[in-house]
């Protein structure tokens, strides 16, 4: 989910930016949560409410405050890709029902976790589990992690969750992965000592992302293409990126017009995702990492 190889990369090369933490050392911070991330991989163990329910428990515990985000309705540019994950779960699906009494445990989960899907009745139980407990939530105009990122920029939150690396493109500083449930712990990004660890701004950086393969646009070069041939830029002394890619490498897909195309994305300030944010003002101060 996001930019392909992305993860593998960084855990890679910015050891001092990523770490893993207890998360009741986020107490009394506000947490903004990708919702659809985990209804998807709770319901893949068929255990969505019991899931749902531990996460908040954990919450409580710890004087975190969470926000979650529900996705909205997908963008018209976005409908390919939709269809396309729709015949990868039945894929996923028929390929189920032909092993499901060979092959092991492991084989099937993963299986089920391409196929699942989360219906509006998933997602009323858990918004009614939410009310019943008084915990907040914003229903997105579209994707969530947009609303995230826009959050995260304003001050509303000092941390997103979510295991969509797009988070980094959209500038989010710091990102909570892999929580684990059951031992109160959470995988931590800062996105401002990464990008120290790789000597790059965050422009940069997002072009990078992008240029490498989204979930909504293909690359024929993965990161580790592309951050190789930054480090040549940089020892270039030129001036753009950009400009030096499409002039030293002649890379296909690098017009600038596609590449603004794709990078609207990240950085369209829809005015649906304003009305979508609390109007009480900040959650909380925020707070800087390490």
């Amino acid at each position: 989910m996001g930019i392909r190889y992305l993860n593998s990369y960084l855990t890679k090369k910015c050891t001092h930016g990523i770490c893993s933490i207890l998360l009741g050392t986020l107490s009394h911070s506000t947490v903004v949560i990708d919702t659809s991330i985990y209804l998807y991989k709770f319901k893949s163990v068929d255990s969505l409410v019991g899931s749902m329910t531990q996460l908040l428990d954990l919450f409580q515990a710890h004087s975190i405050h969470p926000i979650f985000v529900f996705d909205g309705k997908p963008k018209t540019n976005k409908k390919h890709t939709l269809q396309k994950r729709q015949q990868q779960k039945q894929i996923a699906w028929d390929q189920y029902q032909q092993v499901r009494h060979t092959e092991t445990p492991e084989v099937l989960q993963a299986l089920k976790k391409t196929f699942i899907r989360v219906s509006q009745h998933d997602v009323a139980s858990i918004k009614t589990l939410m009310d019943s407990r008084d915990v907040r939530y914003i229903q997105a105009p579209h994707e969530a992690d947009e609303v995230c990122a826009r959050m995260m920029h304003q001050g509303h939150a000092q941390y997103c969750m979510s295991d969509d690396m797009d988070m980094f493109v959209y500038g989010c500083a710091r990102v909570l992965r892999q929580v684990n449930l059951q031992e109160g712990t959470a995988t931590l990004y800062q996105l401002e000592h990464m990008l120290k660890a790789l000597r790059i701004s965050l422009e940069d950086f997002q072009m990078i992302c992008i240029l490498s393969g989204t979930d909504y646009s293909e690359s024929t070069h993965s990161i580790y293409h592309y951050m190789k041939w930054y480090d040549q830029f940089i020892k270039s002394g030129k001036l753009s990126f950009h400009d030096w890619l499409v002039h030293e490498k002649s890379i296909r897909g690098v017009d600038r017009k596609e590449f603004m195309i794709l990078s609207e994305d990240f950085t369209y300030l829809d005015p649906l995702i304003q009305q979508a944010l609390p109007s009480s003002g900040s959650a909380g101060s925020c707070t800087a990492e390490g």
